[in-house]
């Protein structure tokens, strides 16, 4: 896939990542809860990656390394806890799931954070947000 493309979906991702985090702040106010949207950052990063921002490369790399530490010590806590496991929408429980089922949603989300990551730090992408022409 070419870098731009990549790129450029990686922004859409941050881009959802925001509405879903604005919608949820407000879904939060019914369930008597409060929510921290730290995904809020998307709307600037969707606008800040394809422009080469380097701030921006460097707040999404943040954002997207925080989920590659945690999900597999959530997996870790499902697999020892063997609680209720949910997958969770809009701050909603939306399904009740067996832990085979848990971690493989854990793992699907692992991955394209996984592929942002590599997609961030692909050298000729690194390049253009380091204002250094790559070498084709």
């Amino acid at each position: 896939m070419p870098d731009s493309k990549a790129l450029r979906i990686v922004a859409i991702l941050f881009l959802l990542t925001a509405i879903e985090c604005v919608i949820e702040f407000f879904c939060s106010f019914t369930q008597n809860r409060i929510f921290i949207p730290f995904g809020i950052l998307g709307f600037f990063i969707y606008a800040g990656l394809p422009a080469y921002r380097r701030p921006w490369r460097t707040v999404a790399l943040i954002l997207v390394w925080i989920p590659q530490i945690f999900m597999p010590l959530v997996a870790l806590i499902a697999i020892f806890n063997g609680g209720d496991l949910y997958i969770d929408f809009l701050g909603y429980h939306i399904a009740r799931v067996a832990l085979p089922v848990f971690l493989l949603w854990l793992a699907f989300w692992w991955s394209i954070n996984f592929w942002e990551f590599r997609v961030l730090m692909r050298p000729s992408i690194r390049a253009r947000f380091l204002n250094v022409p790559t070498v084709v």
